[in-house]
């Protein structure tokens, strides 16, 4: 019989709680990510300014 994991939930898209996400995943953990902003990324974001 398949052992059964329990579900994990990582608070937080930052490059760690993503890194946490996968790893899980990975060791047949199942995760839910849930982010405050509307975007993933963490401080680790990239803007546009000017052109740039």
């Amino acid at each position: 019989m398949e052992e059964q994991h329990p579900r994990t939930v990582v608070i937080g898209a930052g490059p760690a709680g993503l890194t946490a996400a996968y790893d899980l995943t990975r060791h047949g953990y199942p995760a839910s990510v849930f982010e405050s902003e509307g975007v993933v990324g963490g401080i680790s974001q990239t803007a546009e300014r000017g052109g740039w």
